[in-house]
């Protein structure tokens, strides 16, 4: 380091003595005119400076050339050692979507039309009625069930429970039956395998039998006429079906917990097979939410989509038995109670009450060889950045106002890993976990030497990338992604972003697997074509990346 300092210093001292000689030259043949031939002209004021310049311009380029060649080996080294393995995990994934743009992903992201209205019931804090955007549809359908809702209440619960019910919990049960009716085909298939499962514990050997030695013929009869029907029946099933739903916390969590026990009662799915937990939503987003567990009367602790995600998700694709869990985020904003509690935070002005609500069916690739549900399509999970802590109270510490920053800094870098990793392995993620012999282990890795990654493809492939990037109030996080878009489109990749924030951007629920649901709806609306689709969620200082594989062998 001494060395390659004296060099630079040496240079910056013949650099100051070509300037010296160059005055003092011409500051002696100045007063000495006569002495001046073209001879000494030539000399002192051409080849001699020349000769100075040339010398300190080797010594540059002598230095540069020797950096070059310290640094080379290293960077040998660094082009041949590969990133390590990010983990991603597989699973299948049903959705339905319920927005006042649509239903689906065309109908939403092509929905251009003015779809507020004024609100005659709802006015500002100065009286003035307030625009709302409501999901017209729905209401309309669902004004019958309103009306019915107060007399079924009477009879379930007591008076004064049913007077309680506030419009809010109304509006959010139509959402959660609209649902319901969206995924009847795949709520129809779960039906038939658990009522296969409860015939099959009906025929079970009785304790009883043991006792009453004289029951032994009749059960054996019984038991022998549906041999058949148990031959039939699948050695391993599922065991439960667990629903996550999410609301807001003005919510009546009881009333539509039983109501929605009620509904999957009418597909045939009991009670005793159901674990129902509500997810309290709060109402700023990318904040911390309340959890709740509505069977075991657990306090409050705080949660995340994030340890959903680890809890649940990874879970059910590491399982080797089928899981299969239903998510269900609904929420309505349409509401007093709603608008007295958000009317005068920060940017009110700006509030637009609206409603959205989604499910979403998640399942691994056991329960896909149990049940013929709709399995086209593949979807990819990958975690982007710092690993989630085991104490889940370590991220509920977090103050995000101090670390929003920070928060800045790691989005940028999830993004950078997102690139290096599309552009160098993106087809490699796709098959992390599943069971793969040697010889594709093989064949994948000569895959990625032989630089088959998605650079060589965008010449074939579109890219379709969606966020849950607000463009109204997160401006930087969408300066950050559009530069990670544009360094796609030098790559000669044609590029379709769409952010998806803007749609239920006061909750931290709806507000990534909303996203994740139109990915869904996106990859199933032409499950054959060619483009890449990929969701990027963010989560604090961690991003999850979402890519959809479309395979008819799937």
């Amino acid at each position: 380091m001494g060395v390659k300092k004296l060099i630079t210093y040496g240079r910056y001292a013949l650099a100051l003595f070509l300037v010296i000689y160059l005055l003092l030259v011409w500051m002696y043949f100045k007063d000495n005119t006569l002495q001046l031939t073209s001879a000494r002209l030539l000399l002192w004021f051409v080849i001699i400076p020349i000769i100075l310049f040339g010398f300190i311009v080797f010594i540059k380029w002598r230095q540069k050339k020797s950096e070059a060649e310290e640094l080379a080996p290293a960077q040998k080294i660094s082009k041949k050692i590969k990133a390590p393995p990010i983990d991603s995990y597989q699973l299948f994934i049903n959705s339905s979507i319920c927005l006042p743009e649509g239903i689906d992903w065309p109908e939403i992201i092509d929905n251009d039309n003015d779809l507020t209205v004024l609100s005659e019931a709802l006015s500002d804090f100065d009286g003035l009625p307030i625009l709302t955007k409501p999901i017209e549809g729905v209401i309309t359908e669902q004004t019958a069930l309103y009306a019915y809702d107060n007399e079924l209440d009477n009879e379930a619960y007591p008076e004064d429970a049913a007077e309680s019910l506030n419009e809010q919990t109304l509006r959010l049960w139509a959402l959660i039956d609209n649902q319901l009716t969206a995924s009847d085909d795949a709520l129809s298939v779960l039906a038939q395998h658990f009522e296969r499962i409860m015939q099959q514990n009906i025929h079970e050997p009785n304790s009883a039998l043991n006792i009453h030695p004289e029951w032994q013929q009749h059960y054996i009869a019984s038991t022998t006429e549906d041999s058949s029907a148990e031959d039939s029946l699948p050695v391993i099933s599922l065991s439960t079906l667990s629903i996550y739903l999410s609301i807001p916390e003005l919510a009546d969590a009881n009333y539509l917990v039983e109501r929605l026990k009620q509904q999957l009662a009418t597909y045939g799915i009991p009670e005793q097979l159901l674990t129902i937990q509500t997810i309290i939503a709060d109402k700023n987003p990318r904040h911390t939410d309340s959890f709740h567990n509505s069977h075991d009367g657990a306090d409050n602790e705080t949660y995340q989509p994030l340890q959903f995600i680890h809890g649940q998700l990874i879970a059910l694709t590491k399982a080797a038995t089928p899981e299969i869990c239903l998510f269900i985020t609904v929420d309505s904003q349409i509401n007093e109670q709603w608008l007295e509690a958000n009317l005068y935070v920060d940017n009110a002005s700006n509030l637009l009450p609206t409603e959205a609500g989604i499910l979403l069916i998640f399942y691994n690739k056991a329960a896909k060889d149990l049940l013929d549900l709709d399995h086209k399509v593949r979807f990819s999970m990958t975690e982007i950045g710092e690993a989630l802590p085991n104490d889940a109270s370590s991220m509920a510490a977090e103050v995000p106002q101090q670390a929003y920053s920070n928060t800045r800094q790691h989005y940028l870098a999830n993004l950078k890993t997102i690139k290096q990793l599309l552009l160098d392995n993106s087809f490699a993620l796709l098959d992390r976990h599943d069971d793969k012999t040697k010889a594709e282990e093989k064949k994948s890795a000569q895959a990625i030497d032989n630089k088959t990654t998605m650079t060589d493809a965008l010449s074939e492939n579109s890219i379709t990338l969606l966020s849950d990037i607000n463009p109204s109030t997160q401006p930087y996080d969408l300066s950050l992604l559009m530069t990670f878009i544009d360094e796609f489109i030098a790559q000669g990749a044609l590029v379709n972003d769409h952010h998806l924030g803007h749609y239920m951007p006061l909750n931290s629920w709806l507000q990534p697997f909303l996203s994740l649901a139109l990915l869904v709806s996106a990859a199933k609306e032409q499950p054959q074509e060619s483009d890449i689709k990929l969701l990027i969620t963010q989560h604090k200082h961690r991003c999850m990346l979402w890519l959809a594989e479309s395979n008819q062998t799937l």
